[in-house]
């Protein structure tokens, strides 16, 4: 699942890296979405990261969700009235602070339910097999 969701993320992210390029480099807004040169940056490197950990599999993309959880928090921590420095430099918006909430618990939640049913078929696989 964390796979799945590490190709949608990163398509995503790219996608929207390559549009706010091509709107401009400048503070601007992207529908409810701030952006601007950094942004854009940020959400390129993110994008083709999450695309990176999708192509080497399923336990990459479960690290690359518990990871990006945190930064999306962090993101969207800046993102509130725009009192912290990240969040004047990135020019991000009240959209933000829902777009990145949701990522930040979507990614956390995937991560940990990725790992705990790895477990569980791994713990399954391992049982003798009983033949009556």
């Amino acid at each position: 699942m964390a796979k799945l969701y590490c190709l949608g993320v990163g398509s995503m992210f790219v996608f929207i890296g390559m549009v706010g390029s091509v709107t401009g480099g400048h503070d601007h807004m992207l529908g409810l979405l701030g952006t601007n040169f950094y942004h854009n940056v940020v959400h390129l490197v993110v994008g083709f990261l999450a695309l990176g950990a999708a192509a080497a599999g399923e336990r990459h993309s479960r690290m690359f969700c518990l990871e990006s959880a945190g930064l999306f928090a962090l993101l969207a921590a800046a993102s509130l009235g725009r009192f912290a420095a990240a969040g004047a430099v990135l020019n991000l918006s009240a959209g933000d602070l829902w777009l990145y909430s949701a990522l930040a618990g979507t990614s956390l939640v995937l991560g940990l339910s990725s790992k705990v049913a790895l477990r569980l078929r791994n713990a399954i696989d391992s049982q003798p097999e009983i033949h009556v």
